[in-house]
């Protein structure tokens, strides 16, 4: 009982959800007429709202050169040590920091269907895609304004500061419920499976199940620098195989459940902590295992973020982890590969998921 405690203790993590100031234009302030006769966000005036508005900052503060264009405050929301090399005054050394994080803030936040007046067409951008909404030729973003003017259908639906955001997922991996069907990333998640196959030849039958299905609620700000969401989730395996020969025969059943803690910096940094527990209703073993995984996310090509291999053909991009598992087999119940006792492991992980042109 006190290994039980222990685990749920994990999740209790000291989350406080502080209210922050946050980077919340009107469309008016950011948005620009179409040749539709639509309104869409134009990256460069938010970005001067950012600087100019939300954070009060002018280019005197930042930028001793007179150069007040586009580049230059992007510069400077995406390098870290951008007034180790640039000359600062006092409020840009106080403030440059929280430019990246407010904008993400913005952008996460209206990854959400019509949320704060926006519409994201495609793709939401988060931390890995910054760079390419910054950098990339405009237009491959576009994100939809909507006036409140426009009718009862198209009023915005603003969230309200500390809102979390709440969903429900399938999938085929706990580490993959931080993606939403919004987030750019979620085209390299694996996708939960179930398969049936019927021979008549070999006289055999299979039939899979692999899968975890979570609730989550968030991600929430944890201040300005952090973003935080909890998924309570419940799993099940099934790996059925009646063959010819009793011999080939293979019958896994598993059932677990647990919940995911999430928290994002919005430096770079992810963490997971989530214990699983599992009941094998064929061999009734009972397993607990603890998982902390660490996934460094950069703002660098080819890493946590997706690069060009071939141009207008191919990207690449890896994602870097470190993995720790501490388990107890409470009970081995008839699975020879187990022993009742307590183990530790630990290790790197890397994934290569390659896109075509099209994402």
């Amino acid at each position: 009982m006190k290994r039980l405690a222990l685990a749920a203790i994990v999740l209790l993590l000291p989350i406080s959800f502080a209210s922050a100031s946050v980077l919340a234009p009107k469309p008016d302030d950011v948005c620009s007429a179409t040749s539709s006769g639509g309104l869409e966000l134009k990256r460069a005036k938010l970005v001067s709202y950012l600087f100019e508005k939300s954070l009060q900052l002018s280019y005197l503060d930042f930028d001793d050169s007179g150069d007040t264009n586009y580049d230059r405050k992007v510069a400077a929301i995406l390098d870290w040590d951008y007034c180790k090399t640039h000359k600062c005054e006092p409020p840009a050394l106080e403030k440059l920091p929280l430019t990246r994080t407010r904008l993400l803030n913005f952008l996460m936040t209206i990854s959400r269907p019509n949320t704060m007046g926006y519409t994201v067409m495609g793709p939401g951008v988060g931390p890995q895609s910054l760079r390419d909404f910054l950098e990339g030729p405009d237009g491959n973003w576009r994100i939809a304004c909507v006036k409140k003017d426009q009718g009862p259908e198209a009023s915005p639906t603003v969230m309200a500061e500390g809102t979390t955001r709440q969903y429900f997922a399938i999938r085929k991996n706990v580490d993959d419920f931080k993606y939403s069907q919004k987030d750019p990333e979620f085209k390299k998640v694996e996708r939960a499976s179930l398969a049936f196959k019927e021979d008549y030849v070999a006289e055999n039958q299979t039939f899979g199940i692999d899968g975890v299905a979570g609730y989550t609620f968030g991600p929430a700000p944890v201040g300005e620098f952090a973003r935080f969401r909890l998924t309570p989730f419940v799993s099940y395996k099934q790996d059925y195989a009646d063959a010819a020969g009793t011999a080939q025969d293979k019958r896994i059943f598993n059932i677990g459940g647990g919940a995911v803690a999430d928290l994002y910096l919005l430096s770079g940094h992810d963490f997971q902590v989530y214990p699983k527990y599992v009941h094998s209703a064929s061999t009734r073993a009972d397993t607990l295992v603890n998982n902390l995984v660490y996934t460094p996310t950069p703002f660098w090509p080819y890493i946590a973020s997706a690069g060009i291999v071939v141009p207008h053909l191919l990207w690449a991009q890896f994602t870097p982890q470190l993995k720790g598992a501490y388990g107890v087999v409470y009970d081995a119940g008839t699975d020879t590969s187990l022993e009742n006792g307590n183990y530790f492991r630990w290790g790197p992980r890397i994934a290569l998921a390659l896109y075509g042109e099209d994402g």
